[in-house]
């Protein structure tokens, strides 16, 4: 039929499509991640052999990324951190620089969603979406945190925003670890033949890096990541070598010296709380078995003491009081902090059902 157009066809309204899909992005930026990602995962693929991205590309696109969309950025969220970590794990000559930048773009983004208010997202990713599909994925995760921490970086901001949020990493690299000792069967094998030297490597280089110096500069950050460190170690007490997780203790105890500021005695003391808040505290201060086997009815006068060798058989406990002894020389409020937390510590095991 003949169509009678109004007013000379004149123009009423407009439609415009938008397009809203969690498949598509219209972020440039984050589509050519994707893609360039995709590449470069699949030239790792042994069913394929296509020819892998130029690294000057990748970098450009990891660079690039920083300009992501904050909406495009929660929107994707899952998929691109999926994304980031697998492409950590891809196996090439230029996997160790490509860890350094994976890791500046995560803060990047982390800090971008923490100054949302959506920390609930970061914290549902970890729990519930993050699986470790690479087994790897530990050693290489740990690889490049020493070079955030070290004081001679010429990044302050960047060191200094990795230190807020490296909770996030630790969390990953954790239950990263989990994972992999259960998907591997792992767990049933003996404590120091569970992981790879690689990743035991990383862990003293992260904590050898660590400067008290550095800790003063920006007190709120180092006060999270002393906190967070500790903690990592503590849940590392629960997979790993013991005794190379104490010495990493002792080392990291070792930065602190009796003429510290109250600052770094507050730091010392909050690391020391972490690690023996341990659920099997306890069974972790049980002495080691001794070369020499002494009868029950002979007393060894060294177990009243608190000796080089009672704090080598009794790790944790040992160093608290060592710790502790040697606050009652400094000033009031320095004496106040240890013994605060030594009293913490007998409330926690007086309630404890298990020991009564």
């Amino acid at each position: 039929p003949d169509v009678v157009w109004v007013e000379g066809e004149k123009q009423l309204f407009r439609c415009q499509l938008v397009l809203d899909s969690t498949v598509a992005t219209r972020d440039s930026h984050l589509h050519n991640l994707f893609s360039q990602a995709e590449r470069l995962i699949k030239a790792n693929s042994p069913s394929t052999s296509p020819s892998p991205p130029p690294w000057n590309d990748v970098l450009t696109a990891l660079k690039a990324a920083h300009a992501i969309k904050l909406s495009s950025l929660v929107a994707f969220l899952p998929t691109i951190l999926n994304q980031l970590f697998e492409l950590m794990t891809v196996e090439k000559s230029y996997s160790h620089d490509m860890g350094y930048q994976i890791v500046k773009l995560i803060v990047h983004f982390v800090h971008m969603i923490h100054d949302y208010g959506r920390k609930d997202l970061l914290d549902s990713y970890v729990k519930y979406v993050f699986n470790c599909v690479e087994f790897k994925l530990h050693t290489v995760l740990t690889a490049p945190l020493h070079m955030f921490v070290d004081p001679s970086q010429q990044d302050f901001l960047l060191g200094h925003k990795f230190m807020q949020y490296s909770g996030f990493f630790f969390d990953i690299i954790t239950k990263s670890m989990a994972q992999y000792l259960i998907n591997t069967g792992r767990i049933k094998m003996s404590r120091h033949e569970r992981f790879q030297l690689d990743l035991l490597d990383n862990i003293d280089k992260l904590v050898s890096t660590v400067e008290p110096s550095y800790i003063l500069q920006q007190p709120m950050q180092t006060h999270i990541f002393n906190k967070n460190l500790a903690t990592f170690l503590k849940s590392c007490l629960s997979f790993m070598d013991r005794g190379f997780v104490f010495r990493q203790i002792r080392k990291y105890l070792d930065k602190f010296k009796a003429c510290d500021p109250k600052a770094l005695f507050d730091f010392k003391f909050t690391f020391l709380q972490t690690i023996c808040s341990h659920e099997h505290f306890v069974p972790f201060n049980l002495p080691l078995q001794a070369n020499k086997i002494i009868k029950e009815t002979e007393e060894d006068p060294a177990k009243l003491k608190l000796t080089d060798e009672f704090v080598m058989r009794h790790f944790l406990a040992g160093t608290l009081l060592k710790q502790v002894e040697q606050s009652l020389r400094e000033a009031p409020q320095k004496r106040r902090t240890a013994l605060g937390v030594l009293r913490a510590l007998f409330t926690k095991h007086e309630h404890d059902d298990r020991y009564r």
